[in-house]
């Protein structure tokens, strides 16, 4: 029924004191007209539809359609009480987004679906926002959360909606991820989904295009009393590899490595390069150059809680710890295994065919922590060719460079093992 808006009763205690959008509610009104009535008791005090009312006024309006309560029909009702509830400031954010998309999907039972953006046709996510009184943006992200919160309860954990939609959106972006991976490694008629490449990277990452690669886990070479060490624990086992007369050298090397590495690297992706931490501001200086948005805070890997001292025990700390730059082209691609704390635990490996060899199993979590299954690796230093082996435990496809005949024989025969 109609009603003179004069003859309507609004309460000062009503809970909503928030009334935006309201000129935009009353363009819509002129345009289509108002799509659901305001609810009245019968002495004409306002239950619910006070931004409708609102917009009226505004449009200079002298009535409104109208309900009372003894002309509620199921329908009306549970729509009423939801309304009301989601302007409770005491509901949870799972209350609130629930209450939502229960109410959105009442309206479009009611006057059927439309295409979104549309105002005609059906009831959409435009109407829904606008009976709200909110943002679009908004009750789309919060009925998308509701939708997804029905189908994987574990996101209802998180303390506030902002966490919950952050980790949807970052599954949901793996999830697309790893369907462009699986497409992709179909067309990879190579038999060899990790390869292991004798040869010079500086000259080697030249035959690749541009944003090859998803990822990148190397150590480069700093020649840093590598001979001592291999003598102290190796016995009899010399190293072998390149050494430097000057500091310049080894960074003139891995700049020249790293630039190549920046453009081979998809936007996003992430590189972990293991440091000397003598060389902290040298490596970082390097990595900023070649174009990398470096993380200011290295990750720390703790190698032993035990470790026997370097040199001489009276003047020395033991090295217990490594550290490794996390970078990215760009800004960095979402974890795809959240929650990783910036220091990780693992023991050196023990039987060793390169004396600086990292653990399989680090390599293994920073794998599934930067890329998705099928995703490409790369590591220009490749030395063990750990980084082979992480990647084809976790199902990844890699490429792993080293210069040297022997350690590349080695780390060939050691990844063909794990094949057999």
């Amino acid at each position: 029924m109609k009603v003179l808006i004069e003859k309507i009763k609004v309460s000062s205690d009503r809970h909503r004191k928030d009334f935006s959008k309201i000129a935009e509610l009353a363009t819509s009104i002129e345009e289509v007209g108002l799509i659901e009535p305001i609810v009245i008791d019968q002495d004409y005090n306002l239950i619910a539809g006070e931004r409708r009312l609102k917009a009226h006024i505004m449009l200079g309006r002298a009535e409104i359609e109208a309900v009372t309560m003894n002309e509620l029909d199921e329908w009306h009702r549970q729509t009423i009480e939801l309304e009301e509830n989601i302007q409770r400031e005491n509901l949870t954010w799972q209350e609130e987004i629930a209450a939502k998309v229960k109410i959105h999907r009442l309206y479009q039972e009611r006057y059927g679906k439309t295409t979104q953006g549309s105002r005609t046709g059906g009831w959409s996510m435009m109407d829904t926002s606008e009976l709200l009184g909110e943002s679009s943006g908004s009750t789309a992200m919060d009925i998308q959360l509701a939708e997804a919160l029905e189908k994987s309860p574990e996101l209802g954990k998180y303390d506030s909606k902002t966490t919950a939609y952050k980790v949807l959106k970052a599954k949901q972006d793996t999830e697309i991820r790893r369907v462009i991976a699986g497409v992709l490694s179909e067309g990879d008629e190579s038999k060899d989904r990790v390869k292991i490449i004798l040869g010079d990277s500086r000259e080697v990452l030249k035959g690749y295009e541009e944003e090859t690669f998803d990822f990148c886990i190397t150590d480069p070479p700093y020649a840093v009393d590598l001979d001592k060490a291999v003598e102290r624990w190796w016995g009899e086992v010399r190293w072998v590899g390149e050494t430097y007369e000057d500091e310049k050298g080894q960074f003139d090397l891995h700049k020249d490595v790293l630039a190549e590495v920046y453009r081979v690297l998809k936007p996003g992706a992430h590189c972990y390069v293991f440091f000397a931490t003598s060389f902290f501001t040298e490596v970082k200086e390097v990595l900023l150059q070649v174009g990398f948005n470096v993380k200011s805070i290295p990750l720390v890997w703790i190698k032993s809680l035990n470790m026997g001292p370097s040199g001489d025990p009276y003047t020395q700390y033991g090295r217990g710890y490594e550290s490794i730059f996390y970078c990215a082209k760009g800004s960095p691609r979402k974890f795809t295994k959240p929650g990783i704390t910036d220091v990780l635990y693992y023991p050196p490996p023990k039987d060793r065919i390169h004396p600086a060899e990292r653990p399989i199993e680090l390599l293994e979590e920073l794998v599934e922590v930067c890329s998705v299954e099928n995703e490409i690796g790369l590591d220009p230093f490749g030395g063990s060719g750990s980084l082979a082996m992480a990647c084809k435990r976790k199902r990844r496809r890699g490429v792993i460079i080293e210069k040297d005949p022997a350690y590349y024989t080695k780390a060939w025969e050691r990844l063909k093992g794990q094949e057999e």
